[in-house]
């Protein structure tokens, strides 16, 4: 899961937006999704990624099963391909 976190990360970074808030928004629009759609994936693959001391301080949780997961994944990077490809 950690590198659908990185991934997706990455695709973040990549959308116009003066902060990841408006880039989170800006990927959600593109692909047709809101915004918990992705928050809920970022939160789930957060689990592997960090310590259970970690998750319990920062009250994270897993939302949403690996294999919702990977087709979440799949959904934001096909959206995001396919405005490249305009």
């Amino acid at each position: 899961m950690y590198g659908i976190h990185k991934a997706i990360e990455q695709i973040i970074k990549h959308m116009p937006g003066r902060n990841e808030d408006e880039r989170r928004n800006k990927l959600a629009e593109i692909t047709g999704h809101d915004r918990l759609y992705i928050n809920d994936l970022m939160t789930s693959v957060q689990v592997q990624r960090h310590s259970k001391k970690w998750l319990q301080l920062n009250n994270i949780g897993k939302i949403i099963e690996d294999k919702e997961c990977i087709e979440r994944a799949r959904n934001l990077i096909d959206g995001y391909i396919s405005t490249l490809n305009k």
